[in-house]
């Protein structure tokens, strides 16, 4: 607790499934101490909100891009919104369109908090990242789990077929 009062921490979390948070997050909620801080002070950093923008691109060349690749991400972008958070600035976190594969006109304002937690499964890949995480988690659900997950969310939210989730 002393730690939130002097200044803002940045808490990083790997994870190979945006699941496998939800499941981690619906564990710290149940936690009795989780009532003390509140969503007011925690902000929820994603960072597939930085895939590069694609839209100068044809869409079925936007298909066959590896977004399980560290290049996929706009990493400058993702390192000046930490700094700016961590300085005390609010940051405009990209919106993404995951069916289009491209970033929208809008954004949504995030205002520096106590605690921010930053989640993606490419967030340890880059060093300069790494280096701006005070605490660093690695959350793990088995293979088969998280291929199911996976199939479920990219078929009802981003309107893909099963062979190009499994390319």
């Amino acid at each position: 607790q002393r730690l939130l009062e002097k200044r803002l921490a940045i808490i990083g979390v790997h994870r190979r499934t945006r699941e496998e948070l939800r499941d981690l997050g619906g564990r710290i909620q149940v936690l009795p101490q989780s009532q003390q801080f509140g969503q007011e002070r925690i902000a929820l950093l994603p960072h597939d909100s930085y895939y590069r923008d694609l839209s100068h691109l044809p869409m079925e060349q936007r298909a066959r891009v590896n977004f399980d690749h560290p290049d996929a991400i706009d990493t400058p972008l993702f390192v000046e919104h930490l700094r700016a958070l961590k300085s005390g600035r609010a940051i405009e976190l990209p919106v993404y369109d995951f069916v289009r594969h491209r970033r929208t006109e809008e954004s949504r304002r995030i205002a520096p908090r106590p605690v921010v937690l930053v989640e993606g499964i490419l967030l340890f890949a880059e060093r300069e990242i790494r280096e701006l995480l005070d605490f660093k988690v690695f959350v793990d659900t088995d293979a088969d789990v998280r291929l199911v997950r996976r199939i479920r969310r990219d078929l009802t939210e981003r309107g893909r077929a099963v062979p190009d989730v499994l390319r």
